[in-house]
């Protein structure tokens, strides 16, 4: 990541790591109960949770598993997985500030390794990708989880998402989302599609706009009720605003 993309994501998530872990939507119980599944985990694993933020993937994982480790870039972040560990009574996790395109982790560390919501954050994710695979032991796990618009709506929601968080990069298609394997040793073993429904109130709330980008934001969703331009499917749900992102999970096995 370039120097100013890296203050960007600096500054946007050191001011989240006080409300992102709150938010109802990013512990959304059916989605978080597809991962122990699709990961197809055991008590022998040993998980690699890449920008794991306050800790929500990695704590969820932990009673499953043998060990998680987290690496986040935001030490704010970090402070906040710990803590929720710690409330949690979890003592199989460990959690290290780095780079997901540089992971200090000999090869062949973990026998499943994923990220949440973070590829479109990154500049490079495919360079991302290529350290996560560098890191998994051969007929490991590998999971990516984020949004993915459709490809005829994409700019309009990488260009919506940037009002709300200035640290989005771009959200990548499914087709991108899986081109990123190109040239690695993956074998696709599962994908799976959901929308996460989210109120724009709680979105917005839990988010830190330039001045007046967040009201613009707001009249954006509504005026795509109906049309869905953005490939969120916006709506109303007694009087106020909801929506949906497009979500998908893909699970790579190493070769």
């Amino acid at each position: 990541m370039s120097t100013r993309h890296d203050h960007l994501i600096l500054d946007q998530f050191t001011r989240q790591a006080e409300t992102f872990g709150v938010v109802q939507s990013h512990s959304d119980k059916d989605a978080m109960a597809l991962l122990p599944r699709l990961l197809a985990l055991s008590s022998q694993d040993e998980v690699l949770d890449v920008a794991c933020g306050p800790g929500i993937v990695a704590c969820e994982l932990a009673p499953h598993v043998k060990r998680v480790v987290g690496v986040d870039f935001v030490p704010a972040m970090l402070g906040k997985a710990r803590a929720r560990a710690g409330g949690l009574g979890l003592t199989n996790l460990e959690w290290k500030q780095g780079d997901g395109g540089q992971l200090d982790f000999p090869a062949a560390s973990f026998s499943r390794v994923i990220t949440r919501y973070s590829f479109h954050h990154m500049l490079r994710p495919a360079e991302t990708l290529a350290e996560m695979v560098r890191v998994t032991k051969p007929q490991g796990l590998i999971a990516v989880i984020d949004a993915t618009p459709e490809a005829e709506k994409q700019q309009a929601y990488n260009n919506w998402e940037r009002l709300r968080d200035s640290s989005h990069a771009t959200a990548l298609t499914r087709t991108e989302l899986l081109a990123t394997a190109e040239g690695l040793p993956l074998h696709l073993e599962a994908e799976h599609f959901y929308r996460l429904d989210c109120s724009l109130a709680g979105v917005l709330g839990s988010s830190f706009p330039e001045e007046g980008a967040g009201a613009v934001y707001a009249q954006q969703l509504a005026d795509d009720v109906g049309r869905d331009t953005l490939s969120v499917a916006a709506y109303k749900r007694d009087g106020a605003l909801w929506f949906g992102f497009p979500i998908t999970i893909v699970v790579w096995r190493k070769l």
